[in-house]
Protein backbone atom coordinates (compact mmCIF):
# COMPACT_ATOMS: atom_id res chain seq x y z
CA UNK A 1 0.00 0.00 0.00
CA UNK A 2 1.85 3.27 -1.36
CA UNK A 3 0.71 6.54 1.35
CA UNK A 4 1.42 9.82 -0.09
CA UNK A 5 2.38 12.63 2.09
CA UNK A 6 -0.26 15.50 2.07
CA UNK A 7 -0.30 18.96 2.41
CA UNK A 8 0.74 19.81 6.58
CA UNK A 9 2.43 16.65 6.74
CA UNK A 10 5.07 16.99 9.00
CA UNK A 11 7.42 14.18 8.52
CA UNK A 12 7.79 10.47 6.98
CA UNK A 13 7.95 6.88 9.38
CA UNK A 14 9.00 4.15 7.81
CA UNK A 15 10.24 0.60 8.39
CA UNK A 16 8.99 0.68 11.94
CA UNK A 17 7.27 -2.83 12.82
CA UNK A 18 5.25 -1.44 15.85
CA UNK A 19 3.34 0.57 13.39
CA UNK A 20 2.04 -2.70 11.55
CA UNK A 21 -1.50 -3.07 12.71
CA UNK A 22 -3.47 -3.69 9.00
CA UNK A 23 -2.97 -6.61 6.89
CA UNK A 24 -0.97 -5.71 3.47
CA UNK A 25 1.84 -3.48 6.04
CA UNK A 26 5.21 -4.43 6.31
CA UNK A 27 8.60 -3.16 7.40
CA UNK A 28 12.31 -4.33 6.80
CA UNK A 29 14.88 -3.73 9.61
CA UNK A 30 18.18 -3.47 9.27
CA UNK A 31 20.32 -5.10 12.42
CA UNK A 32 23.84 -4.62 11.40
CA UNK A 33 24.53 -6.86 8.70
CA UNK A 34 21.21 -9.08 9.11
CA UNK A 35 17.91 -7.56 8.23
CA UNK A 36 14.49 -9.07 9.36
CA UNK A 37 11.23 -8.67 7.43
CA UNK A 38 7.91 -8.31 9.30
CA UNK A 39 4.29 -8.15 7.16
CA UNK A 40 0.40 -8.41 8.17
CA UNK A 41 -1.13 -10.76 5.59
CA UNK A 42 -4.32 -9.69 4.23
CA UNK A 43 -5.26 -13.02 4.83
CA UNK A 44 -4.31 -16.68 6.58
CA UNK A 45 -3.84 -18.32 3.29
CA UNK A 46 -1.59 -15.06 1.82
CA UNK A 47 1.24 -16.81 4.06
CA UNK A 48 1.19 -19.76 1.30
CA UNK A 49 2.11 -17.68 -1.29
CA UNK A 50 4.71 -16.12 -0.45
CA UNK A 51 7.73 -17.21 -2.41
CA UNK A 52 11.03 -15.89 -4.45
CA UNK A 53 11.55 -15.79 -8.38
CA UNK A 54 11.98 -19.32 -9.47
CA UNK A 55 14.31 -18.00 -11.91
CA UNK A 56 17.08 -17.81 -9.27
CA UNK A 57 19.60 -20.34 -8.43
CA UNK A 58 18.57 -20.26 -4.74
CA UNK A 59 15.81 -18.76 -3.44
CA UNK A 60 17.76 -17.80 -0.18
CA UNK A 61 21.31 -17.58 -0.35
CA UNK A 62 24.25 -16.14 2.23
CA UNK A 63 27.15 -16.09 -0.70
CA UNK A 64 30.73 -14.68 0.84
CA UNK A 65 29.09 -13.08 3.93
CA UNK A 66 29.48 -13.75 7.79
CA UNK A 67 27.71 -14.18 10.50
CA UNK A 68 24.32 -14.61 9.24
CA UNK A 69 21.16 -16.39 10.73
CA UNK A 70 18.55 -17.59 8.20
CA UNK A 71 15.25 -18.41 10.46
CA UNK A 72 11.89 -19.27 10.50
CA UNK A 73 11.59 -19.43 6.47
CA UNK A 74 9.39 -21.91 4.09
CA UNK A 75 11.73 -21.73 1.13
CA UNK A 76 10.08 -23.88 -1.95
CA UNK A 77 10.59 -23.74 -5.93
CA UNK A 78 13.74 -22.99 -6.88
CA UNK A 79 15.27 -24.16 -9.84
CA UNK A 80 18.55 -25.02 -8.25
CA UNK A 81 18.94 -24.53 -3.99
CA UNK A 82 16.60 -23.90 -1.32
CA UNK A 83 19.01 -22.17 0.65
CA UNK A 84 22.57 -21.97 -0.60
CA UNK A 85 25.18 -21.00 2.30
CA UNK A 86 28.73 -20.05 0.25
CA UNK A 87 32.08 -19.34 1.74
CA UNK A 88 35.60 -19.71 0.55
CA UNK A 89 37.33 -22.25 2.51
CA UNK A 90 38.30 -24.66 0.37
CA UNK A 91 40.53 -27.53 1.00
CA UNK A 92 43.01 -26.38 3.56
CA UNK A 93 42.86 -22.97 3.06
CA UNK A 94 41.59 -20.70 5.61
CA UNK A 95 38.19 -18.63 5.34
CA UNK A 96 37.46 -15.58 5.38
CA UNK A 97 33.66 -15.83 4.33
CA UNK A 98 31.25 -18.20 5.45
CA UNK A 99 31.61 -18.09 8.91
CA UNK A 100 29.23 -18.55 11.35
CA UNK A 101 26.57 -19.25 8.70
CA UNK A 102 22.85 -20.47 10.18
CA UNK A 103 19.73 -22.17 9.11
CA UNK A 104 17.35 -23.05 11.41
CA UNK A 105 13.73 -23.81 11.98
CA UNK A 106 13.10 -23.75 8.28
CA UNK A 107 11.17 -25.63 6.39
CA UNK A 108 13.28 -26.00 2.84
CA UNK A 109 10.59 -28.15 0.40
CA UNK A 110 9.81 -28.92 -3.67
CA UNK A 111 13.05 -27.43 -5.02
CA UNK A 112 14.64 -28.89 -8.12
CA UNK A 113 17.64 -29.58 -6.36
CA UNK A 114 19.36 -29.10 -2.78
CA UNK A 115 17.07 -28.26 0.22
CA UNK A 116 19.87 -26.83 2.11
CA UNK A 117 23.46 -26.32 0.56
CA UNK A 118 26.38 -25.11 2.88
CA UNK A 119 29.83 -25.09 0.76
CA UNK A 120 32.85 -23.53 1.90
CA UNK A 121 31.35 -22.61 5.77
CA UNK A 122 33.35 -22.75 8.75
CA UNK A 123 31.55 -23.02 12.24
CA UNK A 124 28.47 -22.74 10.84
CA UNK A 125 24.85 -24.86 11.92
CA UNK A 126 21.69 -26.56 10.11
CA UNK A 127 19.48 -26.79 13.05
CA UNK A 128 15.65 -28.02 13.59
CA UNK A 129 14.96 -27.86 10.04
CA UNK A 130 12.38 -29.99 7.46
CA UNK A 131 14.43 -30.61 4.44
CA UNK A 132 11.76 -32.75 2.03
CA UNK A 133 10.60 -33.44 -1.72
CA UNK A 134 13.84 -32.13 -3.26
CA UNK A 135 16.05 -34.07 -5.08
CA UNK A 136 18.63 -33.86 -2.54
CA UNK A 137 17.82 -32.82 1.66
CA UNK A 138 21.08 -31.38 2.87
CA UNK A 139 24.43 -31.28 1.50
CA UNK A 140 27.69 -30.16 3.32
CA UNK A 141 30.87 -29.56 0.94
CA UNK A 142 34.17 -28.35 1.51
CA UNK A 143 33.38 -27.12 5.13
CA UNK A 144 34.65 -27.29 8.79
CA UNK A 145 32.94 -27.52 11.90
CA UNK A 146 29.28 -27.07 10.72
CA UNK A 147 26.57 -28.77 13.16
CA UNK A 148 23.84 -30.32 11.72
CA UNK A 149 21.20 -32.09 14.22
CA UNK A 150 17.56 -32.21 14.79
CA UNK A 151 16.82 -31.79 11.01
CA UNK A 152 13.49 -33.70 9.75
CA UNK A 153 15.36 -34.95 6.24
CA UNK A 154 13.13 -37.18 3.95
CA UNK A 155 11.32 -37.79 0.87
CA UNK A 156 14.01 -36.37 -1.26
CA UNK A 157 14.46 -37.99 -4.79
CA UNK A 158 18.00 -39.26 -4.01
CA UNK A 159 19.97 -38.70 -0.78
CA UNK A 160 18.88 -36.97 2.47
CA UNK A 161 22.37 -35.93 4.14
CA UNK A 162 25.43 -35.75 2.59
CA UNK A 163 28.40 -34.43 3.74
CA UNK A 164 31.27 -34.77 1.51
CA UNK A 165 34.61 -33.25 -0.21
CA UNK A 166 37.05 -32.23 2.62
CA UNK A 167 34.25 -31.23 4.98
Amino acid sequence: RWITLAEGDRYWIENQPSLIDQPGEWAVVEHGDQYQIYFYPTSPGELQQVFGSYERSAIIQAVNVNFVIIDGFEITGSNERGVYLYGDRERNNPATTGISLQVKNCISHNNSGHGITARGVTDGRIASNISLSNSFGVSVSYSSNVDVSMNDIGHNDWDGLVVTWDS
